[in-house]
C-alpha cells in the first residue's frame, strides 16, 4: 500500500528550501530564488499579523495559482490589516473598496465617460478601478448588491470586463475578499464559487498570540509596515505561469497522482456528508464544481514548486485541504472539516496498492495510444513502450503494424488487465465504454 497515516503532517509551505531570501533578487533570478522571494513575503505577513501562519500559507497558494481568497470573520480580527499587508509586499497596484448595499457599479469598474454618454454610449472610465488593478481588497463583500456582483464575476474568473460595446481585459492577479456572513442568491453563489480559497477567522487567540499582538502593535501602532524592498509582481507572474502550465518550465504529475487526487476529493465529500447527515438527516452533499476539481491540479503544482520540485507527488495532496475545506485562519482553532480531510486522505492512500496505481498508468497509457489511433498518428517509434499486454493482444490478432490496429485491440487489451481495485476497474470500464461509443 501507499504509505500513509492519520498523523501525517503536511510540509510547511512557508519554510525555506535552503538559502533564505535576503530581500533583493538577482538580475536573473532562477525559479527557486523566486520561490524563496514569494515565501519571504508571506513570512513577513505572518510576523506582522500574528497568528495567521495557516492563513498566509493559503494566501500564498492563491497568489501562485492566480486565484482569489475569501475570509469570513467578525469585526476586529485585523482582516483589513492582513489584506493590506499581503499586497504591500509587492510592487503592484491595489484596488480597495468597502461594500454597502448602496455601492454602485461605477464605484467598482469606473465612472461613466460623460462625453460618450452624451453621444448615447454607455462606457466606463476604468482607470484606477478593479479592471486595471493587479490586486483587489473587497471588504464586506456580501453587502454588495447583485448588479455589482454581476460586474465583478467576469473580472474575477475570466479577467474580462464586458458591458455593451465595451470590452477590456482585466489585469487582476488575485483578490482577497472579506465578509461576516453569506447572503444566498443565485448571483452570490456563482461569485462565491470563484473564490477557490476560503478561510474563517475566530477572534479568540492564545495567551502567547495576545502578547505577540501587543508587541507588534507597540512597534507598528496598527499600521501596515511595508518592506524596504517589495517583491516585483513579475515574480508572482512567472511562478504562476509555471503552476498553470503556461511557461517554458512546467510541473508534471503522473496519471496515478491525479487519480488519487480525484479519489481523495470523492472520499472527502462522502465522509463530510456522512458526518452532516448524522447531525441533520436533510443535509446535502458538498458540491465541488468541475472548475474546482480541475483547478485542484494547480494547487498540487503550487505545493510542489514551494517544496523545490518540478513534479507533483503524494506529498502535495495535503495541500488540497486549502481548497476543499474552509480553513481555520487561527492556529489555535480546532477544525472538524480539516480532521475529516485527513481521514479521507489516509483512507485514500491506504486504499490503493502500488499495483493498483500501476494499473491506472497502464489504462491511461492505453488511452493515449487510443487517441493516437483515432488521430491517425504513426507511433511505431515508441511501440516498444506499449504495455506488454497490448503487444500480446496485437500478436493474438496477428497484427504487426500500428496501421493495422483497430478498436478491438484496445478493448481486448483493457479487458485482459487483471485489476483488483473496484475504483480502477471502473476507470477501465469507463474507457471501454468510450471506445465502444466512439469507435
Amino acid at each position: 500500500m501507499v504509505e500513509a497515516s492519520r498523523d501525517y503532517k503536511p510540509i510547511d509551505l512557508l519554510a525555506t528550501l535552503g538559502e533564505p531570501f535576503k530581500g533583493e533578487l538577482n538580475d536573473s533570478p532562477d525559479a527557486f530564488q523566486m520561490v524563496e522571494a514569494a515565501k519571504w513575503t508571506m513570512r513577513n505577513v505572518a510576523r506582522r499579523v500574528v497568528g495567521r501562519e495557516r492563513l498566509a500559507s493559503q494566501t500564498l497558494l492563491a497568489l501562485l495559482t492566480r486565484e482569489h481568497q475569501l475570509i469570513f470573520s467578525r469585526t476586529g480580527t485585523a482582516k483589513s490589516l492582513y489584506a493590506e499587508t499581503v499586497f504591500s509586499q509587492f510592487t503592484a497596484e491595489t484596488f480597495s473598496i468597502q461594500f454597502t448595499t448602496g455601492t454602485t457599479e461605477e464605484a467598482v469598474v469606473g465612472a461613466y465617460d460623460l462625453n460618450k454618454f452624451r453621444e448615447g454610449t454607455i462606457w466606463h472610465n476604468t482607470e484606477k478601478s478593479l479592471v486595471t488593478a493587479d490586486f483587489a481588497f473587497l471588504d464586506e463583500f456580501m453587502d454588495a448588491n447583485d448588479m455589482v456582483l454581476r460586474s465583478i464575476l467576469g473580472i474575477l474568473n475570466e479577467r474580462k470586463f464586458s458591458k455593451g460595446k465595451q470590452f477590456e481585459q482585466a489585469r487582476l492577479h488575485s483578490a482577497i475578499a472579506t465578509t461576516n456572513y453569506v447572503r444566498r442568491s443565485e448571483m452570490s453563489e456563482a461569485v462565491l464559487d470563484r473564490f477557490l480559497f476560503q478561510a474563517r477567522i475566530n477572534p479568540e487567540t492564545s495567551p502567547l498570540d495576545q502578547l505577540l499582538i501587543d508587541r507588534v502593535y507597540s512597534l507598528q501602532n496598527g499600521r501596515v509596515s511595508k518592506p524596504e524592498n517589495p517583491v516585483p509582481l513579475d515574480v508572482l507572474k512567472e511562478l504562476s505561469k509555471m503552476v498553470k502550465g503556461e511557461g517554458d518550465t512546467n510541473i508534471s504529475a503522473s496519471h496515478s497522482l491525479l487519480f488519487l487526487k480525484n479519489q481523495l476529493i470523492k472520499n472527502y465529500i462522502d465522509m463530510l456528508f456522512d458526518q452532516r447527515r448524522e447531525q441533520n438527516q436533510n443535509a446535502e452533499k458538498l458540491y465541488i464544481s468541475p472548475r474546482k476539481l480541475a483547478k485542484a491540479r494547480d494547487v498540487l503544482n503550487a505545493s510542489a514548486i514551494l517544496q523545490g520540485r518540478f513534479d507533483a507527488s503524494v506529498e502535495d495532496l495535503p495541500a488540497l485541504r486549502f481548497i476543499l475545506t474552509t480553513i481555520s485562519g487561527s492556529e489555535e482553532d480546532g477544525d472538524s472539516e480539516e480532521e475529516i480531510f485527513y481521514q479521507a486522505l489516509d483512507y485514500t492512500l491506504t486504499s490503493f496498492s502500488r499495483e493498483d496505481l500501476n494499473d491506472v498508468e497502464k489504462i491511461m497509457f492505453t488511452y493515449e495510444y487510443y487517441e493516437a489511433y483515432k488521430d491517425g498518428k504513426l507511433v511505431e517509434a515508441v511501440k516498444a513502450n506499449l504495455p506488454g499486454i497490448f503487444r500480446i493482444v496485437m500478436s493474438l490478432f496477428g497484427i504487426v503494424s500500428w496501421q493495422d490496429v483497430n478498436k478491438e485491440v484496445f478493448l481486448q487489451t483493457l479487458q485482459a488487465m487483471k485489476i483488483k481495485s473496484p475504483a480502477v476497474v471502473q476507470l477501465r470500464d469507463n474507457l471501454k465504454d468510450k471506445i465502444i461509443k466512439y469507435g
